[in-house]
C-alpha cells in the first residue's frame, strides 16, 4: 500500500494468546486507509502462523522479521519501513476501540498537531475488567486551550501523559526530522522516545476519551520481565537527561524531569518482586542517581509529590527491611483511606437514592394532583358546555314564541 494515512506498527513476541484480538481491533478500525506492520521478534509460539493467516486475508498487513532485538528494536524496524503520514505504535497483547485512529487523525488534521494523546483503560486479564488509567492522561493538569505547545506545560510535560507510545498518534515527519528511535533495552524502551518527541512537537492535542485497552496480568507483557533487568529503566532516564543537557533544554524541562525520575524510581521499586531487585535499585540510586541529580539537595523543592519524595529519601537512607516496613505502613494507610472513600461513595449513593426516591414520590404526587385538576377542568368544561347549550336552546325557544 502506498502512502496510507496511518502506519500501525506492532512488535510481536510470543503473543499468540492475544494476537488475534489485537489484530482484529486494528484491521477493524473505522479508518480504513492504514497499513499494519507487524514485526515478529523471534516468536517461538504460534504467533507467526496467526500473522500469516491475517496477512493472507488482508493486504494492508505486512510482516517483517526482527532478530530478537526486543520491543524497542522491533518498533524501529517497523518505523523505518512505515509510509504513513502518521504513526501509531501498538502492542500485540492489547486491543483498541474501533474509532481510535479515525478520531486521532481527525484531531491532528484539525489542529495541525504533531502528537495526539488519548485516554486508555487498564484491562486485567485475570479479572477480565477495565479501569481507567487516569495517570496516563491527567487532563486536570493540562491547559484549557487545545492544542498547546510543550513549553506551556514545561514543568509537568513528562508527567501528565505517561511514557507509553501506544496512547499517542505521532506525525511521521516529527520523528524523522528529529531522528527519533526507540532504545533497544529490555524495559522502558519508549520513555526516551516519547519524552523527546514531546519536547520536539510544535503542537500537542488531547482527546479526553479512552481508546486503548492496555492488558496487564499476562506473561507476554514487559511487566513480567521487571526482575530480569531491574535497572533497565535507569538507562532510559540517563538517555533523556543527556539529550536535555546536550540540546540546552535542561533549564526548561528540569522540573518535569526530576519529578519523572522520582516517580520512575518509586514505581519500579514497587513493581519488582524480589529483595535482590530492590537492593539493586537502592544501590544504583545511592551510587549514581542521587550524586548526579542531587534530588535530596538542591532539587528537593522541585518534587511535587511529598509522598514520593519521602519514599525516595527512605530508599536512600534506610536499610532494606526498614524501607519495606515503611512501604507496608504507607500501603496500609492508603488501603484504609480507600476503605473510607469506598464507604463515603456507598453513603453518597444511598443519599442520592433516597433523594431520588423522594423526588419520585413528589413527582407521583404532582402527577396525581395534575390528573385530578384535569378531571376537574373536564367537569367544568362539560358543565359550561351544558349551560351554554341550554342557554342557546332557551334563546331559540324565546325567539320562536315571538
Amino acid at each position: 500500500m502506498s502512502n496510507p494515512i496511518v502506519s500501525v506498527i506492532v512488535p510481536v513476541h510470543n503473543a499468540e494468546k492475544y494476537l488475534e484480538q489485537c489484530l482484529e481491533s486494528i484491521l477493524g478500525q473505522t479508518l480504513g486507509d492504514i497499513e499494519v506492520i507487524c514485526v515478529n521478534d523471534r516468536s517461538t509460539d504460534g504467533s507467526a502462523v496467526i500473522l500469516d493467516s491475517f496477512a493472507e486475508k488482508d493486504p494492508r498487513l505486512s510482516i517483517l522479521q526482527s532478530p530478537g532485538l526486543g520491543a524497542g528494536g522491533a518498533r524501529n524496524i517497523g518505523l523505518r519501513a512505515a509510509k504513513g503520514k502518521y504513526l501509531s505504535f501498538l502492542d500485540a497483547d492489547d486491543f483498541f476501540e474501533p474509532d481510535m485512529l479515525e478520531a486521532a487523525v481527525e484531531q491532528a488534521e484539525k489542529d495541525g498537531s504533531d502528537i495526539v494523546v488519548y485516554g486508555s483503560w487498564v484491562y486485567d486479564t485475570v479479572k477480565q475488567s477495565n479501569r481507567q488509567a487516569k495517570w496516563r492522561l491527567q487532563v486536570d493538569r493540562l491547559p484549557p486551550e487545545c492544542p498547546f505547545k510543550p513549553l506551556d506545560i514545561s514543568d509537568r510535560l513528562f508527567d501528565v501523559f505517561g511514557n507509553d507510545a501506544w496512547n499517542k498518534l505521532f506525525r511521521a515527519s516529527l520523528l524523522r526530522e528529529n531522528n527519533l528511535l526507540f532504545q533497544e533495552i529490555s524495559r522502558t524502551n519508549d520513555l526516551f522516545f516519547t519524552c523527546k518527541a514531546l519536547t520536539r512537537a510544535r503542537l500537542i492535542s488531547v482527546i479526553d476519551r479512552c481508546f486503548a485497552h492496555y492488558r496487564v496480568a499476562t506473561k507476554t507483557s514487559l511487566q513480567s520481565t521487571n526482575d530480569r533487568d531491574p535497572l533497565s529503566f535507569l538507562k532510559a532516564y540517563d538517555a533523556l537527561y543527556s539529550y536535555l543537557e546536550s540540546s540546552d533544554l535542561l533549564s526548561q524541562y528540569e522540573e518535569t524531569f526530576v519529578n519523572h525520575l522520582v516517580d520512575g524510581i518509586c514505581t519500579n521499586v514497587s513493581s519488582v518482586h524480589t529483595m535482590d531487585s530492590v537492593s539493586l535499585i537502592k544501590e544504583a540510586v545511592v551510587a549514581s542517581v542521587e550524586p548526579k541529580h542531587q534530588i535530596l539537595g538542591q532539587r528537593q523543592e522541585l518534587v511535587h509529590s511529598e509522598a514520593q519524595l519521602t519514599e525516595y529519601e527512605s530508599l536512600i537512607k534506610d536499610d532494606i527491611p526498614t524501607f519495606l516496613f515503611k512501604q507496608t505502613v504507607s500501603l496500609r494507610a492508603q488501603l484504609e483511606d480507600s476503605y473510607w472513600y469506598t464507604d463515603w461513595c456507598d453513603w453518597k449513593r444511598w443519599t442520592l437514592e433516597n433523594e431520588t426516591n423522594e423526588h419520585r414520590e413528589q413527582i407521583e404526587e404532582l402527577r396525581q394532583d395534575l390528573a385530578e385538576r384535569e378531571r376537574e377542568l373536564d367537569d367544568l368544561k362539560a358543565t359550561f358546555a351544558v349551560r351554554a347549550r341550554n342557554k342557546v336552546l332557551a334563546a331559540k325557544a324565546h325567539l320562536s314564541r315571538q
